[in-house]
C-alpha cells in the first residue's frame, strides 16, 4: 500500500498473508536490500542524512494518521473546487 496511492487514483493490490508466507527468506533479504538502496538514493537526492531521516520519522510517526486524514480532506477540497462552476440562469444548486 502506502498512504498516497489510493488518494491519487492508483490501483493497490494487496497480497494475502498466505502468499506472503510463501516468499523465501532469500527473496525477502533481496527486497530489503533494494528498499534500503532506494531509500539511500532518495536521501542523497534531497540532501538528507540517515540521522535526519530518523529524526523526521520520530516526529512524523506519532501523527501519521492525522497527516493522512488531512491530505484526504485537502484532496477532497481540491476536487470540489475543480468540479464547481457557475451555471448561468440556474436558481438552485449547492452553495
Amino acid at each position: 500500500g502506502g498512504p498516497y496511492r489510493l488518494d491519487r487514483g492508483h490501483k493497490v493490490h494487496q497480497v494475502s498473508e498466505e502468499d506472503k508466507a510463501k516468499v523465501s527468506e532469500e527473496t525477502k533479504r533481496k527486497a530489503r536490500a533494494i528498499a534500503q538502496k532506494a531509500l539511500k538514493e532518495k536521501l542523497d537526492e534531497i540532501n538528507m542524512s540517515r540521522g535526519d531521516w530518523n529524526m523526521y520519522q520520530k516526529f512524523t510517526d506519532p501523527i501519521r494518521s492525522d497527516i493522512v486524514k488531512l491530505r484526504s480532506i485537502l484532496n477532497q477540497i481540491e476536487i470540489k473546487q475543480k468540479e464547481r462552476g457557475w451555471i448561468k440562469q440556474q436558481s438552485h444548486g449547492e452553495l
